[in-house]
């Protein structure tokens, strides 16, 4: 009888690890590569035969010498870096459509001469290059927060268990 109540009460401690644990550490499948979502294309006006554009990290400073890479369909048309003012300028374009990059940071872009721009294009590109960031990335497991998750679940864990052994084990008291 011991020995059942011994493998119940690790049953109970396993079920117990188990919803106490982050999912992180548990699962065990593979991570999905993250999607990237599909960007709304901007119309953008050559201003003289110009593209023109600026690039700025993720608190809107120009950043000094980005590289910025302009295809289109997929082959580079131009390549060029932003000055100490985050400017850029690309001339040689004709209206189409255009997948500009800088840094981290990409954008489609569907480019019109000033005759034929829409009233609601606009006469440059601002780029925000910043660190990508993943949704629903926790970081690293040994961060204090995941780490004290971690102890504080354990240590319920097992006294859990050593309590419920305990109750299992004791008799109840035999009245004389």
């Amino acid at each position: 009888m011991k020995s059942f109540g011994l493998v119940k009460s690790l049953a109970v401690a396993a079920v117990c690890a188990g919803v106490l644990s982050p999912a992180g550490i548990v699962s065990a499948g593979e991570v999905a590569p993250a999607v990237k979502p599909v960007a709304p294309v901007s119309d953008i006006t050559l201003v003289s035969g110009q593209l023109n554009g600026r690039v700025v990290d993720a608190q809107g400073v120009s950043l000094n010498g980005a590289q910025v890479v302009i295809k289109q369909n997929g082959q580079e048309v131009a390549r060029t870096n932003s000055d100490k003012n985050g400017q850029f300028s690309v001339n040689g374009l004709k209206g189409g459509v255009y997948q500009v990059s800088a840094g981290n940071s990409e954008g489609t872009y569907r480019v019109w001469t000033e005759r034929t721009a829409p009233p609601s294009s606009k006469n440059g590109i601002v780029m925000v290059s910043s660190p990508s960031t993943v949704r629903a990335q926790g970081g690293s497991l040994f961060n204090p927060v995941n780490t004290t998750a971690i102890i504080l679940g354990a240590t319920g864990t097992t006294l859990g268990a050593v309590a419920l052994n305990e109750a299992n084990n004791n008799d109840a008291p035999k009245t004389p």
